[in-house]
């Protein structure tokens, strides 16, 4: 395999650089480092220790208000049984589910719980069993694999976030397949498999343009086939 001075393969070069080119604005300056910042975005050790304080009690506070939050909001909806209240309640039910994620993700950080294990079972047990349907640690070690290589040919969610920003009309697409649970749908297809990673996806974008008339940016050619959600 050939690869370039930085010992990436050049086609996947290519492909991150098409797949993420609107992500950040251009022409900003260098980043040389700060008081709490190492030129390449780490934090120093004494940043790094700060943002690794963990408040316990706090965190012990927020999640049980976390736990009782989706009991309330079902809870004042039957008691009231109104279409419009339970409109209002599936709605809010996202909320429910963002901060059930956030707390899992604190806690695959290590940072929810001071006690190993206490952040493990309250963060992956209980947090990742209601937010996702499973307590195992397969979520903290993707995770571990997504900050080690970010951008990377091995970032595991790097077509979670590829080609950003979109058109205007795959914007509505998504929004419209959301709306009638249509990616819900492919989701629990796709059950159990974890995010591709970027191995090799100069081959695979060229056989996606091929494929479905797609250009780096998603816009849609002449088939009809959905370009921004074809599956590499």
């Amino acid at each position: 395999m050939t690869t370039n001075s930085s010992g990436l393969d050049p086609k996947f070069v290519e492909a991150s650089r098409t797949m993420t080119g609107g992500m950040a604005p251009t022409g900003l300056d260098h980043f040389v480092g700060s008081d709490r910042l190492r030129p390449d975005g780490r934090p120093l050790p004494h940043f790094r220790a700060e943002l690794r304080s963990i408040p316990n009690a706090r965190n012990v506070f927020t999640c049980l208000t976390t736990l009782a939050y989706p009991l309330v909001i079902v809870g004042v909806a039957i008691s009231i049984s109104h279409p419009i209240v339970w409109v209002a309640a599936f709605a809010l039910m996202g909320s429910v589910f963002a901060r059930f994620a956030i707390l899992n993700h604190e806690a695959a950080h290590r940072l929810l719980f001071s006690n190993k294990r206490f952040n493990d079972f309250v963060g992956q047990w209980i947090f990742g069993w209601l937010a996702f349907g499973s307590g195992s640690d397969a979520y903290r070690r993707s995770h571990a694999s997504h900050h080690r290589d970010e951008f990377g040919p091995k970032e595991p969610d790097f077509l979670l976030y590829a080609l950003y920003p979109i058109p205007k009309d795959s914007f509505r697409r998504k929004l419209t397949r959301d709306a009638f649970f249509v990616s819900r749908g492919h989701d629990l297809g796709d059950e159990g498999r974890l995010a591709p990673s970027l191995s090799g996806v100069g081959d695979c974008m060229s056989r996606r343009h091929r494929s479905t008339g797609c250009t780096d940016n998603g816009a849609k050619g002449d088939d009809t086939q959905e370009c921004d959600d074809t599956p590499c």
